[in-house]
Formats: structure tokens, C-alpha cells, sequence
């Protein structure tokens, strides 16, 4: 999700910052020193200008009770909208500008390294809708998710793409001797399940075997 009113910014994550367990064991007990339920808080993880930023919002208060720059290693999950935005780019890169279908696959850049850098692998859709079957490999195309541009292309060798014949996995192109459709098929647990709900806590939890 981008935040517009910031340039270059975006979530990568927003959930429940939860309360240490102490302090939720003393509520439920009903001590008197911890006369009201622990405070409600949000844990955002954002990405702006070029800087990854941790923060905790206090929804009790709508208020921010942490924001600080990370610097540790490794970068926030990529969004869906990064990863079409960056297949976009490569897509418009000249060099490469053929019928192929792009995808990122993840971090590429140094150990210790202070760019957004990720991989872009392509994919040629010609003949099928299974286009993980037809790899174009031996091009490396990277992409600096904060500048959103190409800032490496290398086209190393030349590898056959694989033929398109047979890779259709939908039910529908389906040929003996694939097929017929699988029956139903169903899990019980006739003596109950193993574990127990204590009000809103999980107990006596088993594996069995």
C-alpha cells in the first residue's frame, strides 16, 4: 500500500503488537495494580526515502510511542504493487523489449549492501497459461526498488525455451490418461480434537500419532 502523502513510501507491514504476557496474565487474574486491559498497539513496518522505519501506534491514544530508522541487515518483504511496478520497468527496459513475461524473485544485492536491489527472472507466455514452464534463462535484469529503475541487464548465453506443448495445467486441457477427477476425500477426528480452549487461550496441546 503506498502512502501518498509521502513520495517513495510504502507499508510493507501492519499488525498487533502484542502485550507482553505477564502483564495480560495479571489483568485476567484481576490485580488490582493492573485494573485495566493492556493497551491496544499496532506494529508498522514502512519503507520511505530510501529508509526502512519501524513504529508502534498506540490506538489507545492514537498516538505514535515509537519511530526509528532499522539498521540492521536485510530489507521489508516486497508488495504486490513493488512487484508490478518493477516487472513494468523491466518490461519498458529496450534491451529486453520482446514477448516475455517478467517476475522478481527476491533480494540480489551484497551482504551489508544499503540498496533495495531485487532479481527479475522472465518467463515467455507464448502458447500456454503455465508460464513457469517456459523459463527465458541466461538474462539477469536487476532493478533498485527505490529508484524503480533497471541498474543492471546481462545477457550472458543463449538457452533454448522450453516448448509450450504439455504445460497447461488446467482441468479443462486435461487428456487420458490424466483424469477422471479425484473423489472426495475426508478427515475425521472421532475422538474429538487434540486441544482445548480455555476461554480465548489455547491448552493441553498434543501431537498425536
Amino acid at each position: 500500500m503506498v502512502i501518498n502523502s509521502e513520495p517513495n513510501s510504502s507499508f510493507h507491514y501492519v499488525g498487533v503488537d502484542e502485550p507482553d504476557k505477564p502483564t495480560v496474565l495479571s489483568w485476567l487474574a484481576g490485580n488490582p495494580n493492573q485494573s485495566l486491559p493492556p493497551r491496544r498497539r499496532v506494529f508498522v513496518i514502512t519503507r520511505v526515502n530510501q529508509a526502512t522505519q519501524e513504529i508502534v501506534v498506540d490506538l489507545s491514544s492514537n498516538s505514535v510511542v515509537l519511530d526509528k530508522v532499522y539498521k540492521g541487515h536485510g530489507f521489508p518483504l516486497l508488495t504486490s504493487e513493488e512487484q508490478t511496478a518493477a516487472s513494468d520497468v523491466v518490461m519498458r527496459y529496450p534491451p529486453l523489449v520482446a514477448a516475455a513475461v517478467s517476475f522478481t524473485v527476491g533480494w540480489y544485492g551484497r551482504r551489508g549492501g544499503d540498496k533495495r536491489v531485487i532479481m527479475v527472472v522472465c518467463y515467455s507466455f507464448e502458447g500456454t497459461v503455465n508460464v513457469y514452464m517456459r523459463p527465458i534463462e541466461g538474462v539477469t535484469i536487476t532493478v533498485d526498488l527505490d529508484l524503480m529503475e533497471v541498474v543492471g541487464f546481462r545477457d550472458k548465453l543463449v538457452i533454448p525455451v522450453p516448448k509450450a506443448d504439455g504445460t497447461d495445467y488446467r482441468e479443462s486441457e486435461q487428456k487420458p490418461p490424466y483424469g477422471p477427477q479425484l473423489k472426495g476425500i475426508a478427515f475425521v477426528q472421532p475422538d474429538g480434537p487434540n486441544f482445548v480452549i480455555d476461554g480465548i487461550r489455547l491448552g493441553n496441546f498434543k501431537i498425536m500419532f
